[in-house]
């Protein structure tokens, strides 16, 4: 009777200890697991919760310290890319890991990892600083493997990571682009637009950078340093005229990889239809705008804007005042899939179609004769 009694005490210390309320060493570490499993800041993470744990994305929260790994006594599936860990050996006691993403972080040495407990394991270690593997050659270890062994930093080589980059339009109309990241470098780096090319500034702030003159849709913009370089397509702003209820499609000539993802419209209605743009005007023909982006997979590319009903004056494609052959060759350039200065589609629709074609061209050219 004693005995049951003693396990039954045991047992119940075990179950409260599980029920124990967690403390973190590090606050980036808890909210990325609160965040997870859905809990408020004010309520108290339990171990039983943590035990729940399975699969967990931890990536780019700025992570340094990984002791809080301890907890996740099930975790099979961790993902802690894009952090600034120097540190793995608070990763051996989880047996059960079986896939880790330790890409683009700190580290130089990952040899602690073969006192491990788990059995087999996949990692990502790219974009660290590590020289030497040779320490997972032995064949005790032939059941871990390593992805990105060859893809290394150096010490103090310079680098840049970008993790927002996409075209805009700013309150003038002008095409701008915009870039957020992370970089050690001191020098400036190329923005490419066409054939230009424009210096910047890159510290790992946000920046703006105007984008010479008014590219065509479908430009593709660059972002280079050293060998590496990010890209996206501005599409600029354009005009465009739809009658009262009237229903109009524009297309922003995307490239084939890429998607309009939202449209929206501040008085008509708007839909994506296959990635064009079709809009339905109010019962009044009034001045409307429609916002929209573009992404290429899960990433977001640009944003832009067009015009519905701006009131230019018909033949005036360039919005200069005049109408004379700059605006005939305004038209010719759109068909080519070029755009001089400013561009509005509804003061070049001569003929009143929806569409702007070479007859517009035409017609506008026996106006100014």
């Amino acid at each position: 009777m004693r005995k049951i009694v003693s396990i039954a005490i045991i047992m119940v210390v075990a179950l409260a200890a599980r029920a124990q309320k967690v403390t973190f060493y590090s606050e980036v570490f808890e909210a990325g697991v609160r965040s997870h499993i859905g809990i408020g800041a004010s309520e108290d993470v339990l171990q039983t919760q943590m035990d729940t744990i399975t699969v967990l994305d931890l990536s780019g929260l700025a992570i340094t310290d990984i002791r809080d790994a301890v907890y996740l006594t099930a975790i099979t599936n961790l993902d802690l890319s894009y952090n600034k860990i120097r540190d793995v050996s608070p990763l051996l006691p989880l047996a059960t890991l079986r896939t880790l993403d330790l890409s683009n972080n700190l580290l130089e040495s990952i040899n602690i990892l073969a006192f491990i407990q788990a059995e087999e394991m996949e990692v990502d270690v790219a974009n660290n600083y590590i020289g030497d593997f040779s320490y997972f050659y032995s064949p005790n270890l032939c059941s871990f493997t390593f992805w990105g062994m060859s893809m290394q930093l150096e010490k103090d080589a310079p680098y840049f990571d970008v993790n927002h980059f996409y075209a805009d339009v700013n309150e003038e109309d002008r095409c701008m682009v915009s870039y957020q990241g992370s970089t050690n470098m001191t020098a400036t780096v190329y923005l490419s637009c066409g054939n230009s090319q424009t210096l910047v500034q890159f510290d790992g702030e946000t920046h703006l950078v105007e984008v010479p003159g008014n590219p065509a849709a479908g430009t593709e913009v660059i972002l280079t340093g050293g060998e590496m370089s990010v890209k996206t397509y501005v599409v600029p702003t354009a005009s465009f005229a739809a009658g009262a209820s009237k229903t109009i499609t524009m297309d922003p000539h995307l490239p084939k990889d890429y998607t309009l993802a939202s449209a929206y419209a501040s008085k008509g209605a708007v839909e994506i239809v296959s990635n064009t743009l079709r809009y339905t005007a109010p019962e009044t023909a009034e001045p409307d705008v429609i916002h929209f982006s573009y992404y290429q997979g899960a990433t977001l590319k640009g944003l832009s804007r067009y015009y519905l009903n701006r009131g230019n004056t018909l033949g005036d494609v360039n919005g200069d005042g005049n109408i004379d052959m700059a605006d005939v060759l305004s038209i010719l350039s759109y068909l080519l899939g070029e755009v001089l200065g400013d561009f509005g589609a509804a003061a070049a629709d001569m003929n009143g179609d929806s569409i702007v074609t070479v007859t517009d061209a035409l017609l506008l050219l026996d106006l100014i004769k």
